[in-house]
């Protein structure tokens, strides 16, 4: 389900979950997220962000699970950064502009 985002609260607008066990060691990391939604018109969605792509770090910090991306996301509110992500076994550098709309 999606639930109304807090007009204040930065948002990537991608919904994730955990990475599978098979992928740790290709990742280099047990902490990334796998994006399973995007919604369209967000910060993800215009970076072309795609559901199947793995988020690694935010400009070079590592993503530690879900805590941790909320983390991030308020660190880097309303910054530009740059997202590490593992797409089709490469890994990509994206620029995302993180704001509060999606």
């Amino acid at each position: 389900y999606w639930k109304m985002a807090d007009p204040n609260k930065t948002i990537l607008g991608a919904l994730t979950e955990g990475v599978q066990r098979d992928l740790w060691e290709k990742l280099g990391t047990r902490t990334a997220r796998t994006v399973i939604a995007v919604i369209g018109g967000s910060p993800a969605y215009l970076a072309e962000i795609w559901e199947g792509d793995i988020l690694i770090a935010f400009n070079g910090e590592k993503i530690v699970g879900e805590a941790g991306l909320s983390k991030l996301l308020e660190k880097y509110n309303g910054q530009e950064i740059v997202l590490t992500l593992w797409r089709n076994g490469n890994f990509y550098d994206v620029t995302v502009l993180l704001n509060a709309k999606a």
